[in-house]
């Protein structure tokens, strides 16, 4: 029973706090409901006054916040609403990049959460219903490869082309794990 009226004079306080920041009209049904539940605590208290309990639920107790901590709640709320604008924002965004009139709930390329799996040597796995432009890419890589090596730029590609082919035959073998084998967050 301690413990509940702990939790609920918690409740009241941080309700109080988080009133300060929301708008006049909210925050006046904030500070009743904080008020009605310090009565509450109040008439606790009282019933409990007689018992020895209640001389050790009053040490852990706090029964005011201090400026400081309500500051903290305050600016703890402001940059939750912040990261929430941005992130909406964010989506809006992607959307409309893609061509969606509204956001749905799954993204299929949203890399917020990526699990250690998707992450090859290659870098993250991403699916994509797009076909791949082969053409496009190999010139790409030929025009790039001319700038960088000049008249040897076909030899130098074919050697790379070699590099890689063996590459991928001793990974295909071998199947090395990639380290961390755990999921992560990104």
């Amino acid at each position: 029973m301690e413990q509940k009226s702990t939790m609920s004079f918690w409740r009241a306080l941080f309700a109080s706090a988080r009133g300060a920041s929301r708008s006049n009209d909210n925050s006046s049904s904030n500070r009743e409901y904080a008020k009605k539940s310090l009565n509450k605590e109040k008439v606790k208290k009282e019933r409990l006054a007689s018992s020895s309990a209640y001389e050790e639920s009053v040490s852990m107790e706090v029964e005011e916040m201090s400026d400081e901590m309500v500051a903290f709640f305050k600016k703890t709320i402001e940059h939750r609403k912040t990261r929430d604008a941005e992130r909406t924002e964010k989506e809006q965004r992607l959307a409309k990049e893609r061509g969606e009139g509204t956001t749905h709930w799954i993204h299929l390329d949203d890399d917020e959460y990526v699990l250690a799996d998707k992450i090859g040597v290659y870098g993250v796995e991403k699916r994509s219903f797009a076909v791949p432009d082969e053409g496009a890419r190999t010139k790409e890589r030929r025009d790039n490869a001319r700038k960088l090596y000049g008249s040897k730029a076909e030899q130098i590609l074919a050697m790379e082309t070699l590099m890689d082919m063996r590459f991928e035959q001793e990974y295909a073998r071998k199947r090395p794990p990639l380290w961390p084998n755990i999921p992560l967050k990104f």
